[in-house]
């Protein structure tokens, strides 16, 4: 996992070239030269000499009483207070040296915000329950990680000093496994 903020043209080509060279020392797969390399990238527009294209802003959104347009998004009041508060929640972050990692999302109108972690097996989400309700918990994608993480649960609740909601999903649900 990436800990980069602003991904620009030569942050990824310099991340590409980086991963083919462990794809070479991973599988002893040998490249003739970087330029093969870029040409399996794709990306050699990166050194043709071309000024950068800023980036597209974000569409802002009206909030309006009439009936929406194609351009247009009516938000309640529910969006707008979601919005207010997971851009303090991540602006507090920022303040505490957590940037790179928690504050790593821009904030939206949705009800969830989830941060990766160093690990593809996990991921720790937020999610806004009704108006009052900050839920934080673990996504667990492999039954087995679960399972470890539930048999240590006496232990884990210790620590925490309170009790804490263990929910496996069922075979109809998703694959994956939370603890809250």
């Amino acid at each position: 996992m990436s800990r980069e903020a602003d991904w620009d043209a030569e942050r990824i080509l310099k991340r590409g070239i980086k991963l083919l060279k462990f794809v070479e020392t991973r599988w002893n797969i040998q490249f003739k030269d970087e330029t093969q390399m870029l040409d399996l990238l794709h990306i050699s527009f990166v050194n043709d000499g071309r000024a950068d294209v800023p980036e597209i802003p974000e569409p802002e959104f009206e909030e309006t009483t009439d009936q929406p347009s194609e351009t247009t998004r009516v938000l309640s009041e529910r969006h707008l207070l979601r919005m207010d508060f997971w851009t303090n929640f991540v602006q507090y972050c920022r303040n505490n040296g957590r940037g790179e990692d928690i504050a790593s999302r821009k904030p939206s109108y949705d009800d969830w915000y989830d941060v990766s972690v160093s690990n593809p097996n996990y991921h720790i989400f937020f999610q806004l329950v009704r108006k009052k309700i900050l839920r934080i918990g673990i996504y667990v994608y492999r039954p087995e990680y679960f399972s470890k993480l539930e048999s240590k649960k006496t232990e884990i609740e210790s620590v925490f000093g309170a009790p804490l909601e263990w929910y496996k999903s069922g075979k109809k649900c998703s694959k994956e496994d939370s603890l809250l």
